[in-house]
């Protein structure tokens, strides 16, 4: 059954006629009738909506409450959109928001009106009995990887010119949320399988996605656009689809990718993903994704964005990461801090109170640890293979952007040490994510020029070919359990 849909989620078009169709809103109440979803990859989704009751009513509302004047400056609240439910002629539930109304026409010489209904994705639903399935998701995701670690094999079965033929195009891994298969497709996209480990409910089926969507950005050093999935969900009593619109798209460019496809890494594919997903599936993995997802939306901004974006992604990773362990004595003992409250609070009438104020806000950070301390204490203790150059080159970009100093200079000299020191804290990025996922195996050192490939966790100065029969052994069960 996927195959169909999975299909129709690649070609990027497709229609699904509403025999029956309501509109739901504030001031509306309900209107009745109805109309088909359609979709194709250069323009938005729409739900074509034949309502002979509604009459003007709802251009009327969607003009009235969505006026520029009224809602300039003014966040959208959820009983603003107009809900839309519809049934297919098989009894499947298709449901949708919407905020926009795209275009309006006549119909058939009747004083009624097809309005078109914009929306950025819809579910389709519908209750089941597979009980004895295992809970699955198949979803299409665009673009494909470029790294893959597994081979397909193709039969031609042409009398004349028929041949066998393979390629590498396929993976497959082991997660907490199950065991994750994904191959690429010739059109550029990726169809994702998720076979679950237990029972997933419907709300948690798209966490899922969202987890392994995330991930899979990660690996490609730009985002990952979801296209649509379809699932068997609930312990077999739910069948749902989602669709996303097509006219969304990701960036041209990317931000340097963990893994590179110059090397032959098709060995570690597989562990990183799955070292990614378990990251990302956690608590602690939600501010790492959301950091590293803002330094890939900056890959189509100017070189000066992307420096200043990517100064701030990796302060907030440094502190998400390292902080909460406790890495040095700062000499100042939590009784100290609780004395110094206590006489605080006795309220000496020698200090001001602005003075207080300002002693109070000094003693609740007084343990904590600026980026650059940790950048510190990683060199001190070879931590990640930072270097002085490291640190110096978070310095220098993330305070010239800091304090508006930042510009590209047009000396070339000087402009090459710029890049250099934005390829540092890139790969400075990279390292510390990869370091909170507990990943083993190899990297590329985008900090050094040529990008060599380098062992992970680093040790200075071993490149690839130093380490390639390391990192060819087979994975001990230590290592299995550090994942």
């Amino acid at each position: 059954m996927f195959s169909e849909w999975i299909e129709l989620l690649i070609s990027g078009s497709g229609v699904i006629d509403l025999p029956k169709l309501t509109v739901t809103g504030k001031e509306i109440g309900m209107l009745s009738g109805s109309g088909r979803l359609q979709w194709d990859s250069e323009s938005n989704m729409l739900i074509h909506s034949y309502l002979p009751e509604s009459k003007s009513a709802l251009r009327n509302y969607y003009y009235s409450h969505f006026r520029e004047d009224r809602r300039a400056g003014t966040l959208i609240q959820d009983h603003d959109f107009v809900q839309v439910t519809g049934f297919t002629d098989k009894g499947m539930e298709v449901t949708a928001r919407s905020s926009e109304i795209s275009g309006i026409q006549p119909f058939s010489h009747v004083s009624s009106e097809i309005c078109k209904l914009s929306v950025l994705s819809a579910k389709i639903t519908q209750d089941v009995d597979r009980s004895a399935r295992q809970d699955y998701v198949h979803a299409v995701f665009e673009p494909s990887l470029e790294t893959w670690s597994r081979e397909s094999e193709r039969h031609d079965d042409n009398p004349f010119m028929g041949g066998r033929s393979s390629s590498y195009d396929w993976l497959e891994c082991d997660t907490g949320l199950g065991k994750v298969i994904a191959r690429s497709h010739h059109t550029g996209h990726m169809h994702v399988m998720i076979r679950f480990s237990g029972v997933t409910s419907e709300d948690r089926v798209a966490a899922h996605i969202d987890v392994v969507q995330q991930s899979m950005s990660f690996l490609l050093g730009r985002d990952s656009i979801l296209r649509g999935y379809e699932s068997i969900c609930s312990g077999g009593k739910k069948y749902v689809r989602l669709i996303q619109s097509p006219a969304w798209r990701t960036t041209d460019n990317n931000v340097p990718p963990p893994l590179d496809s110059r090397f032959d890494t098709r060995d570690l594919i597989e562990a990183l993903l799955a070292c990614t997903i378990e990251l990302f599936r956690s608590d602690k993995g939600q501010p790492v994704s959301n950091l590293l997802r803002l330094c890939r939306d900056s890959a189509d901004n100017s070189f000066e964005s992307r420096i200043a974006i990517a100064c701030i992604c990796l302060e907030g990773l440094l502190k998400i990461v390292f902080e909460p362990a406790s890495m040095s004595d700062t000499g100042i003992t939590p009784d100290e801090i609780d004395r110094v409250h206590e006489w605080l609070k006795a309220n000496p009438p020698s200090i001001g109170d602005k003075l207080k104020e300002r002693m109070k806000g000094l003693l609740s950070n007084i343990n904590s640890r600026r980026p650059i301390d940790i950048l510190h204490h990683l060199r001190t203790t070879g931590t990640l293979g930072v270097e002085n150059e490291d640190i110096q080159a978070w310095k220098d970009l993330r305070n010239t952007a800091a304090h508006a100093r930042l510009s590209v200079p047009e000396n070339n000299i000087r402009k090459q040490l710029m890049i250099d020191q934005h390829h540092r804290v890139q790969t400075l990025i990279n390292k510390v994510a990869l370091h909170a996922m507990q990943y083993k195996g190899r990297y590329i050192d985008y900090g050094t020029r040529g990008w060599p490939c380098r062992a992970f966790p680093p040790s200075q100065g071993t490149e690839y070919g130093d380490i390639a029969q390391i990192c060819d052994q087979p994975q001990t069960d230590a290592d299995s359990n550090d994942k």
